[in-house]
């Protein structure tokens, strides 16, 4: 999980490369605790919302409501 400050000022990043570092050294030293594979993280998404655009087609659809 990323806070929105560190998306905005652009060190979510160096926070992912980082974790994966972090992740693969703990897996390292204690194989057993990740039962053979290391957790997938995430990627940064491209956008996020908390309310959406309305796309121009469904502007219609609402309007003709």
């Amino acid at each position: 999980m990323l806070t929105p400050a560190a998306v905005h000022y652009g060190e979510a990043d160096k926070i992912l490369e980082k974790r994966e570092y972090t992740l693969a050294t703990a897996a390292e030293r204690h194989p057993s605790r990740f039962k053979g594979k290391l957790p997938a993280l995430d990627k940064l998404p491209i956008a996020v919302w908390i309310n959406p655009p309305v796309l121009p087609d469904k502007m219609e659809k609402i309007a003709e409501s």
